[in-house]
């Protein structure tokens, strides 16, 4: 196996220019750390070709070498260069490099996910990771935090390579309303979603930012707004908590 040792390899300058949101717009790559979200890429590399090549640490190769024998385009990394690159602090020792799925046309489920200007790296894995133990397959963000940033792709457990992402520059409000969909948002004063018995087949589910809520563009497009009751002493929930609480009522109010 080839082991790399230069800092100013091809693949090692290109795994650092990733960390960079222009960067992995522009060439439609990202990277992911950790065995099982590369075993995960791996299963679907023969259906989508999302595996570009494998690096791992030269202090894993023994450890690793049986569990990767099999594929191709895996190169072995000097300890320290590794750790140079790699985001997390203790590190399993593998990472991949992956194609962006670019999608496009319209969604096409009954449901569909709208996250609109949410922008912590946490929530927004959470949320992803969510939404496919949910079964909602297509999501739209809308100013949001790169879902291929490093944080996010940590923390979404490999869910991003189970979804389709949609950019609202392509996929707007107003072209969804026109093809059927209704429009629920998340708002606190909104419709107890436990007590809503009936809702569109055809919905788009919007969750708004952390801090601001839904938009005053997505507001006033709003079919129905729906939230979660609380207790006195607690105004809000975090907004992947949120997320997870109503895709899973409204799965459970449309029978699906």
């Amino acid at each position: 196996m080839e082991i790399i040792r230069s800092h100013e390899n091809k693949k090692i300058k290109h795994i650092s220019k990733l960390k960079d949101k222009s960067y992995r717009q522009e060439v439609g790559q990202y990277f992911a750390e950790g065995v099982k979200w590369v075993c995960d890429a791996l299963k679907f590399d023969t259906m989508l070709g999302v595996v570009d090549y494998i690096l791992i640490k030269e202090a894993k190769i023994s450890e690793y070498s049986k569990l990767f024998a099999s594929c191709e385009n895996v190169y072995a990394v000097s300890d320290n260069i590794f750790d140079k690159i790699a985001e997390t602090q203790n590190s399993q020792g593998v990472l991949a490099v992956l194609n962006i799925n670019r999608v496009c046309g319209l969604p096409s489920d009954n449901g569909i996910l709208y996250l609109d200007r949410v922008r912590d790296p946490g929530n927004m894995g959470t949320i992803i990771r969510t939404a496919c133990a949910a079964g909602y397959r297509e999501i739209v963000c809308e100013d949001c935090v790169d879902v291929y940033n490093p944080k996010v792709v940590r923390s979404c457990m490999s869910a991003v390579l189970h979804v389709d992402i949609y950019s609202s520059q392509d996929v707007t409000i107003d072209k969804l309303k026109k093809s059927g969909y209704s429009v629920l948002s998340a708002d606190i004063g909104g419709k107890n979603i436990f007590e809503l018995k009936d809702v569109p087949k055809k919905t788009v589910l919007v969750i708004g930012n952390e801090a601001n809520g839904i938009s005053k563009s997505v507001s006033d497009k709003t079919d129905i707004f729906v939230g979660i009751p609380m207790c006195e002493k607690i105004e809000s929930l975090n907004a992947a908590v949120s997320a997870a609480v109503l895709m899973y009522n409204l799965k459970n109010i449309k029978g699906e």
